[in-house]
């Protein structure tokens, strides 16, 4: 039977056209829409899109592939990077292990500590000569007395450059020690 055009009609079957079972080429996606500056974080990975497109038919093939080849072969510059954090880990571990055996024994007094135990004892020492007399009367200052600027310039650059290492509140870093 021919429909009203005069071409013979299929089995009855609905197809669709070849444009809405395919992806469009990357080209095409953004055209002209994109960023106009260069991009702050690394693109999507447009290098396998099939996902979208795929029957169940297809994924079952694909999985049965992987099984019959096996998994892919690791990264080598990968597999070096994370071979040097587990490295660097384990001496890191050694180091507080090492630490916190030498904590348990007596050490010597470090020299801060034998110069701030000298000024206590000089300050006890005008405390007792003061004796009764209440404390001087100090002309205000804003930054002793609201403790304004209690970082500096260098350790507030510092806290903001950690702080930007973590992209959000969920994200992990890549070694175990900062």
């Amino acid at each position: 039977m021919q429909n009203k055009k005069g071409t013979p009609e299929d089995d009855g079957t609905a197809r669709r056209e070849a444009w809405m079972l395919e992806l469009p080429p990357e080209s095409t996606v953004h055209l002209g829409l994109g960023p106009r500056q260069f991009r702050a974080t690394e693109g999507p990975d447009m290098s396998n899109r099939s996902d979208w497109t795929d029957t169940p038919a297809d994924k079952l093939k694909k999985q049965q592939k992987l099984l019959i080849e096996g998994e892919p072969p690791p990264n080598p510059e990968e597999e070096r990077r994370k071979f040097l954090i587990n490295e660097r880990d384990k001496t890191m571990e050694q180091m507080i292990e090492k630490c916190k055996k030498s904590k348990k024994h007596k050490r010597d007094k470090s020299l801060m500590e034998l110069h701030q135990e000298k000024l206590k004892k000089k300050q006890k020492k005008k405390d007792k000569e003061r004796g009764d007399r209440p404390p001087e009367r100090r002309p205000f200052d804003r930054d002793v007395d609201l403790q304004v600027n209690r970082f500096d310039e260098a350790q507030r650059k510092a806290i903001v450059n950690k702080a930007q290492l973590l992209d959000t509140r969920f994200s992990t870093g890549e070694s175990k020690f900062l």
